[in-house]
């Protein structure tokens, strides 16, 4: 399953049976719909090179907007994973922090009072001078989405959150 052609090959059926098999039988009939649906959208948007929607982005908006695109269910959150784990990879992979992210370096007083993009731009400082050999900055964020939602979970959130 290394090509979007591959995956579309492999069809309905073979997707499903793929799914279950990796434990993923509760949703696997509306996500092997979804996988088809984008992989026919990259195929047709994109000639089915992932890259090319990076190369015909003009910044990390755009790229970000051009994911959500590739079909229904790739919204905020698929996207800001995608283009997460591609930090450092893709020049424009360069999406703001979660909420939950965002939430945990808050607590963690990493961050003050910042909007999304002013998160990232404190969250990526802080790196900077707090940097652990053989970790990135995307498994500094990964941490932190991780313990954001761990404080989500237990109630020591903002109201906004739990709307």
């Amino acid at each position: 399953m290394l090509t979007p052609q591959r995956l579309l090959e492999t069809g309905w059926k073979g997707l499903v049976k793929i799914l279950d098999e990796g434990g993923y039988t509760r949703y696997d009939f509306k996500t092997a719909d979804k996988l088809l649906e984008v992989m026919q959208n990259l195929s047709v948007m994109y000639n089915g090179m992932v890259g090319l929607i990076h190369e015909q982005a003009a910044d990390s908006k755009e790229l970000e907007n051009r994911i959500r695109e590739l079909g229904k269910g790739v919204g905020e959150v698929t996207a800001n994973i995608f283009l997460r784990e591609l930090r450092g990879v893709w020049e424009k992979a360069d999406s703001n922090p979660t909420v939950l992210a965002i939430l945990a370096a808050s607590k963690l007083k990493i961050v003050k009072n910042a909007t999304p993009a002013g998160a990232l731009k404190q969250l990526k400082a802080y790196w900077s001078r707090n940097q652990i050999a053989g970790k990135s900055f995307v498994n500094f964020e990964t941490a932190l989405l991780r313990l954001g939602k761990d404080f989500y979970r237990k109630g020591k959130c903002p109201a906004f959150l739990s709307q």
